[in-house]
C-alpha cells in the first residue's frame, strides 16, 4: 500500500468518524434540556434507552476512525511546519482531550440508560446535567482542535484558505 493510498484512507476514516458520530446523536433522539424536569428526563432516558446505548457505541467505535484521521492530519501538520510539531500538538490534544470528554459523558448516559428499568429515577436528572457539563467542557477541547489546525493552515496554506475560513 503506497503512501498517497494511505493518506486517502486516513481522509476516509475521518469522514467515516463523522457520519458515525452524527448517526449515534441522531438515534439518541432530541436530549431534554438540562432545566428541563426531572420527569422529562427521565422519560427521555426510558423512551431512547436502546438509542442512547448505540449512540455511545457508534461514538466509541468512531474513535477508531478519529485516531486514523489523525495519524494523517498530524502528518500534514508537521509537513506544514517544517517538522517541528507546537501547533500539531496542541491540535492532537484538543482533538483527543474532546473525544475522551465526549465519550465519558456517553458513558454516563449510557450507564444511566441500562439501569434506569432497575433503580427508577435515581440519580439520573443529576447525571444526565453533570453529562452535559462534561461535554461543554469538551467544546473547548474541539476549539482548541480547530484553533490550531485552522490557523496553521491559513498561515503555511497547506489548506485552501477557504477551507480553513470554514
Amino acid at each position: 500500500m503506497d503512501d498517497k493510498q494511505m493518506e486517502r484512507y486516513g481522509a476516509l476514516a475521518g469522514i467515516v468518524f463523522v457520519v458515525l458520530n452524527i448517526i449515534g446523536s441522531t438515534m439518541m433522539g432530541t436530549p431534554p434540556a438540562s432545566d428541563d424536569s426531572d420527569t422529562e428526563i427521565l422519560e427521555w432516558f426510558v423512551d431512547k434507552d436502546s438509542g442512547i446505548k448505540t449512540g455511545t457505541f457508534l461514538g466509541a467505535l468512531s474513535i477508531i476512525f478519529m485516531f486514523w484521521f489523525l495519524g494523517t492530519l498530524w502528518r500534514h501538520m508537521r509537513k506544514a511546519e517544517g517538522g517541528n510539531t507546537r501547533v500539531a500538538i496542541v491540535s492532537a490534544a484538543g482533538l483527543i482531550g474532546s473525544g475522551a470528554l465526549w465519550m465519558t459523558a456517553g458513558a454516563i448516559q449510557s450507564a444511566v440508560a441500562m439501569r434506569i428499568d432497575t433503580d427508577g429515577a435515581g440519580g439520573a436528572p443529576f447525571m444526565y446535567v453533570l453529562s452535559g457539563v462534561i461535554m461543554s467542557a469538551a467544546g473547548a477541547f474541539v476549539a482548541t482542535h480547530l484553533v490550531a489546525t485552522n490557523l496553521l493552515a491559513l498561515r503555511t496554506k497547506w489548506l485552501p484558505s477557504w477551507h480553513a475560513g470554514i
